[in-house]
Protein backbone atom coordinates (compact mmCIF):
# COMPACT_ATOMS: atom_id res chain seq x y z
CA UNK A 1 0.00 0.00 0.00
CA UNK A 2 3.17 2.39 0.96
CA UNK A 3 4.54 1.93 -2.17
CA UNK A 4 1.56 2.46 -4.34
CA UNK A 5 1.27 5.64 -2.57
CA UNK A 6 4.66 6.30 -3.45
CA UNK A 7 3.94 5.23 -6.74
CA UNK A 8 0.67 7.69 -7.13
CA UNK A 9 2.43 10.77 -5.85
CA UNK A 10 5.56 10.47 -7.86
CA UNK A 11 2.93 10.13 -10.88
CA UNK A 12 1.35 12.98 -9.91
CA UNK A 13 4.96 15.02 -9.17
CA UNK A 14 6.03 14.59 -12.35
CA UNK A 15 2.73 15.77 -14.35
CA UNK A 16 3.05 18.63 -12.04
CA UNK A 17 6.04 19.52 -13.06
CA UNK A 18 5.04 18.92 -17.03
CA UNK A 19 1.76 21.20 -16.51
CA UNK A 20 4.55 23.90 -14.96
CA UNK A 21 6.76 23.58 -17.54
CA UNK A 22 4.30 24.23 -20.41
CA UNK A 23 3.06 26.73 -18.85
CA UNK A 24 6.40 28.54 -17.83
CA UNK A 25 7.24 27.81 -21.78
CA UNK A 26 4.04 30.05 -22.57
CA UNK A 27 4.93 32.65 -20.37
CA UNK A 28 8.49 32.98 -22.03
CA UNK A 29 6.54 32.73 -25.43
CA UNK A 30 4.84 35.82 -24.55
CA UNK A 31 6.48 37.58 -23.32
CA UNK A 32 9.33 37.08 -26.26
CA UNK A 33 6.30 37.87 -28.29
CA UNK A 34 5.46 41.21 -26.23
CA UNK A 35 9.28 42.56 -26.65
CA UNK A 36 9.63 41.75 -30.22
CA UNK A 37 6.56 44.17 -30.98
CA UNK A 38 7.24 46.87 -29.06
CA UNK A 39 8.90 49.41 -30.34
CA UNK A 40 10.56 51.64 -28.15
CA UNK A 41 10.94 53.00 -24.48
CA UNK A 42 9.39 49.89 -22.84
CA UNK A 43 5.41 49.50 -24.33
CA UNK A 44 5.76 53.67 -25.35
CA UNK A 45 5.35 53.95 -29.24
CA UNK A 46 6.68 57.22 -30.43
CA UNK A 47 4.46 59.37 -33.07
CA UNK A 48 7.50 59.81 -35.05
CA UNK A 49 10.34 57.76 -36.33
CA UNK A 50 13.60 59.15 -37.09
CA UNK A 51 14.85 58.06 -40.47
CA UNK A 52 18.31 59.19 -41.46
CA UNK A 53 17.48 63.18 -40.99
CA UNK A 54 13.82 62.85 -42.14
CA UNK A 55 11.04 62.51 -40.12
CA UNK A 56 8.50 60.04 -40.67
CA UNK A 57 5.11 59.63 -39.17
CA UNK A 58 4.26 56.38 -37.69
CA UNK A 59 0.28 55.91 -38.38
CA UNK A 60 -2.15 55.51 -35.66
CA UNK A 61 -3.76 52.76 -37.44
CA UNK A 62 -0.21 50.72 -36.86
CA UNK A 63 0.20 52.87 -33.46
CA UNK A 64 -3.39 51.22 -32.32
CA UNK A 65 -2.36 48.13 -33.81
CA UNK A 66 0.60 47.86 -31.83
CA UNK A 67 -0.72 48.64 -28.44
CA UNK A 68 -3.62 46.28 -29.04
CA UNK A 69 -0.87 43.29 -29.38
CA UNK A 70 0.84 44.70 -26.14
CA UNK A 71 -2.06 44.30 -24.40
CA UNK A 72 -3.48 41.15 -26.01
CA UNK A 73 0.71 39.81 -25.17
CA UNK A 74 0.40 41.20 -21.15
CA UNK A 75 -3.31 39.90 -21.15
CA UNK A 76 -1.69 36.47 -21.99
CA UNK A 77 1.31 36.27 -20.09
CA UNK A 78 -1.14 37.44 -16.97
CA UNK A 79 -3.43 33.99 -17.71
CA UNK A 80 -0.34 32.04 -17.85
CA UNK A 81 0.58 33.19 -14.32
CA UNK A 82 -2.70 32.51 -13.27
CA UNK A 83 -2.68 29.32 -15.03
CA UNK A 84 0.85 28.89 -13.65
CA UNK A 85 -0.24 29.38 -10.36
CA UNK A 86 -3.28 27.36 -10.02
CA UNK A 87 -0.92 24.10 -11.27
CA UNK A 88 1.36 25.38 -8.32
CA UNK A 89 -1.59 25.16 -5.50
CA UNK A 90 -3.10 21.86 -7.19
CA UNK A 91 0.45 20.56 -7.13
CA UNK A 92 1.15 21.03 -3.35
CA UNK A 93 -2.41 19.98 -2.62
CA UNK A 94 -1.93 16.63 -4.62
CA UNK A 95 1.29 16.56 -2.44
CA UNK A 96 -0.04 17.19 0.74
CA UNK A 97 -2.92 14.75 -0.03
CA UNK A 98 -0.34 12.12 -0.92
CA UNK A 99 1.27 12.89 2.18
CA UNK A 100 -1.71 12.33 4.27
CA UNK A 101 -2.61 9.52 2.52
CA UNK A 102 0.72 7.74 2.91
CA UNK A 103 0.50 8.61 6.99
CA UNK A 104 -3.06 6.76 7.67
CA UNK A 105 -1.79 3.99 6.02
CA UNK A 106 1.02 3.26 7.82
CA UNK A 107 -1.09 3.95 11.06
CA UNK A 108 -3.49 1.28 10.03
CA UNK A 109 -0.58 -0.49 8.69
CA UNK A 110 0.89 -0.35 12.10
CA UNK A 111 -2.46 -1.10 13.81
CA UNK A 112 -2.99 -4.18 12.06
CA UNK A 113 0.73 -5.52 12.80
CA UNK A 114 0.15 -4.22 16.77
CA UNK A 115 -3.27 -6.46 16.74
CA UNK A 116 -1.18 -9.20 15.47
CA UNK A 117 1.22 -9.21 17.95
CA UNK A 118 -1.66 -8.98 20.18
CA UNK A 119 -2.96 -11.88 19.20
CA UNK A 120 -0.21 -14.07 18.76
CA UNK A 121 1.13 -13.21 22.14
CA UNK A 122 -2.51 -14.34 23.49
CA UNK A 123 -2.03 -17.62 21.19
CA UNK A 124 0.97 -18.22 23.44
CA UNK A 125 0.14 -17.32 26.78
CA UNK A 126 -3.33 -19.70 26.08
CA UNK A 127 -1.20 -22.40 24.55
CA UNK A 128 1.27 -22.61 27.56
CA UNK A 129 -1.59 -22.84 29.73
CA UNK A 130 -2.46 -25.80 27.74
CA UNK A 131 -4.93 -24.75 25.29
CA UNK A 132 -7.82 -23.65 27.75
CA UNK A 133 -7.87 -26.67 29.57
CA UNK A 134 -6.11 -25.54 32.50
CA UNK A 135 -2.88 -27.58 32.09
CA UNK A 136 0.02 -25.77 32.39
CA UNK A 137 2.53 -26.68 29.55
CA UNK A 138 6.11 -27.63 30.28
CA UNK A 139 8.47 -24.82 28.50
CA UNK A 140 11.21 -26.85 26.25
CA UNK A 141 14.34 -25.45 26.35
Amino acid sequence: MATLGKQLQQGLADAGKAASSDVVEGLVDAGKKMAGEVVTGGGELKENVDSGGQSQSVSSEEAERRMMKERQARARIEQLRQELAAVVRNKERVREEAIQREAREEAVSDQQESSRKKRLRDLLLKAKRGGGTGEVVKQVG
